[in-house]
């Protein structure tokens, strides 16, 4: 999980490996 914090708000978004 990687969290992402911007100006004004933070997001936490999921990435997932496909191949």
């Amino acid at each position: 999980m990687l969290q992402f914090c911007y100006v004004k708000h933070c997001v936490c978004i999921i990435y997932i490996n496909s191949t």
